[in-house]
């Protein structure tokens, strides 16, 4: 135990598994730091540890990031479906704050 480097595990899978999120590739590394007893890893760390190697490698990340920009459809649909911002919020697991953004930069 202690003597594994988590950045190269975490480029490892990242290298093997292009395309995928992040947060599949953290699910990954988890799995096989579990397997080397060692603690986890957080989201912020894989990205940061992934996009710190890609600038100094002058290569753009090759992550899958479909789902960019998904909640945000999702929130105008149900606004203009006449659902209140607090229903919203449970409905979707968002902060307040950010379905008020929503509404407002939409105009609804």
């Amino acid at each position: 135990m202690g003597n594994v480097n988590k950045s190269k595990v975490i480029m490892d899978k990242y290298n093997k598994n292009n395309g995928k999120s992040i947060k599949e590739i953290r699910a990954l590394v988890n799995k096989e730091l579990k397997k080397q007893g060692e603690s986890e890893v957080s989201y912020n760390f894989c990205y940061n540890v992934i996009s710190r190697n890609c600038l100094k490698d002058n290569v753009e990340m090759q992550i899958d990031r479909s789902k960019k920009g998904e909640k945000k459809s999702q929130i105008i649909t149900l606004l203009q479906e006449g659902k209140k911002v607090n229903d919203i919020c449970r409905e979707l697991g968002t902060w307040e704050a950010y379905v008020r953004k929503i509404k407002k930069e939409a105009q609804l």
